[in-house]
């Protein structure tokens, strides 16, 4: 029996990558935040700041691999 492994063109680029960061003009922006909303209660926000700032929760952004090329060409 042969099996055939899917090679996946989407990669995960975590927040110490060099790759998290693009350029807009001068500015750098990452791929990926987080947004949390004005009704989300006070106490949530709280646990997601101390877990953010343990980082335990961290952003992560998937990227297709012919943008990052792209990416890198532009830079």
């Amino acid at each position: 029996m042969t099996y055939t492994a899917h090679k996946s063109i989407v990669r995960t680029i975590h927040q110490t990558d060099p790759d998290f960061r693009m350029v807009d003009g001068l500015t750098l922006v990452p791929r990926a935040g987080f947004y949390i909303v004005p009704e989300c209660p006070a106490g949530y926000k709280q646990v997601i700041a101390e877990c953010m700032s343990n980082g335990w929760l961290q952003p992560v952004a998937h990227v297709r691999d012919y943008e990052l090329m792209m990416d890198r060409l532009y830079d």
